[in-house]
């Protein structure tokens, strides 16, 4: 299985993982948090340090995240300052610092078009094998789950450990509370802070700017289309839980294998620099060192 198709297996395992305890409830279109709205405030610490501001209305179906954070990566200061902003129907991505935003269909809209498709005994099936495959996912791809574990700002939290990345999410909901991140020694740590439900959402946060240009990206549409049509017809099978968790257990050792070997090349290159350069290292060899290192990188996600 080469990369491409095992980024598709991701992106669905993410888009299942955020909605099973909406399909659990017959709802695949709608969430329902507890609250109607909510403003929710991060702190971000580690290798990157900022805030997050999370804004909420329709019971988490209309949302507005803010991120903006500072930090340095190999010696490259990395500046995040971004919006995403979620609806019913779409997604869109704005990098108000790269003044690029770009916009793809809501992946729950692909899943209620879907399901809509179904005969009523095909989507009894369907139905049952999400809620039988749930987080269990997670467990094949090497992670851990731990439902209603932990607790944070008076909220019970679903503990998800998967990809070098533990999360504490609201309870049924894809609502992040805390999340602590190692990717390659590079460690963030996200926590929040004040969930205030009595807060006012200005409504003009969820206009799109008019000063920059949103870039529609039909090739992450029909990706994420081809992958929840692939895996609603997959789940028709009353054998599918088993067949997905053997599926998924060989792609995990597979990708196991690749990602000790690239981190390993990395982790070669960097000690390699470290010992070359002792002292402080001046601007020809930090370019050097980034282009040595941005180049195994690269290789992780290619």
């Amino acid at each position: 299985m080469n990369k491409i198709t095992k980024a598709w297996l991701l992106t669905g395992i993410v888009i299942f993982l955020n909605t099973t305890p909406v399909f659990a409830k017959e709802s695949p279109w709608r969430l329902h948090l507890p609250f109607e709205k909510a403003v929710i405030h991060y702190n971000i610490n580690g290798s990157q340090e900022g805030n997050e501001t999370l804004y909420i209305r329709d019971f988490g179906n209309e949302r507005v995240k803010i991120t903006k954070s500072k930090g340095k990566i190999m010696f490259v200061t990395i500046i995040t300052d971004t919006i995403e902003i979620t609806t019913h129907d779409s997604i869109v991505n704005i990098d108000k610092d790269k003044r690029t935003a770009t916009r793809i269909t809501n992946p729950q809209r692909f899943m209620q078009e879907e399901i809509e498709k179904l005969s009523s005994s095909d989507r009894k099936v369907v139905m049952k094998n999400l809620e039988t495959i749930g987080m269990n996912m997670a467990l094949q791809m090497g992670g851990e789950v731990k439902l209603k574990a932990g607790e944070h700002l008076g909220h019970t939290c679903d503990l998800v450990t998967i990809m070098g990345a533990t999360s504490c999410q609201m309870s049924g909901t894809p609502i992040l509370l805390k999340m602590d991140s190692n990717l390659m020694g590079i460690k963030t740590k996200t926590v929040a802070t004040k969930i205030d439900k009595n807060a006012s959402i200005p409504a003009d946060i969820f206009k799109l700017p008019k000063d920059i240009n949103i870039a529609y990206n039909k090739e992450s549409d029909d990706m994420n289309h081809a992958m929840v049509a692939s895996m609603i017809e997959l789940m028709k099978d009353p054998d599918a839980p088993k067949k997905i968790e053997e599926g998924i257990a060989q792609n995990k050792m597979e990708m196991e294998e690749e990602q000790q070997q690239e981190t390993q090349e990395f982790e070669n290159v960097m000690d390699e620099d470290a010992r070359e350069n002792s002292d402080e290292p001046d601007q020809k060899q930090i370019d050097e060192m980034m282009q040595k290192g941005m180049k195994t990188f690269k290789g992780l996600f290619n």
